[in-house]
């Protein structure tokens, strides 16, 4: 009796260290996959900035990309990527700002403040704040931006 009851603690024991294990390893990963979002949507603001959109929103996009604007327009990959061969908007300043990123198993939810300030096609100067959410899938060992929508900040 007394050994059974030894065998139970001992493997109660191993359950729960393997649990706590297992949490960290999630934490750690976690926290990797974090820091890889964040430095995945810097290197999409530094490329409007830097002039390499394309390239970097190339490697970047799922196949199945959707962008919807602060003006309800909905936009694929491939009208993305044409915007921006096009340079029709100029940017002087472009960030974005994570607040909250959410990590789910294969996919990615990050929502945060992006500004911009820069100039319309038409000459015109903008600049602004809006509020976004970005959904982030893991593809072929990377994780591909699937989905982001924007709100407008109304200025106060």
């Amino acid at each position: 009796m007394i050994r059974t009851f030894v065998i139970a603690i001992f493997v109660i024991c191993n359950l729960a260290c393997s649990v706590r294990e297992d949490q960290s390893l999630q934490t750690a990963d976690t926290t990797a996959i974090v820091a890889e979002i964040d430095a995945i949507i810097s290197e999409l603001a530094e490329a409007i900035i830097q002039g390499n959109a394309v390239d970097v929103y190339d490697r970047h996009l799922a196949p199945n990309y959707v962008f919807v604007s602060a003006a309800g327009r909905v936009s694929t990959r491939q009208q993305m990527l044409s915007e921006l061969r096009s340079g029709s908007v100029e940017f002087e300043e472009f960030r974005f700002t994570n607040d909250v990123v959410q990590v789910h198993g294969n996919v990615v939810v990050a929502m945060g403040l992006g500004s911009g300030r820069g100039v319309n096609p038409g000459g015109e100067q903008f600049q602004g704040q809006h509020r976004y959410i970005a959904v982030f899938v893991r593809m072929d060992g990377r994780w591909l931006l699937s989905a982001w929508q924007t709100t407008s900040i109304a200025e106060s």
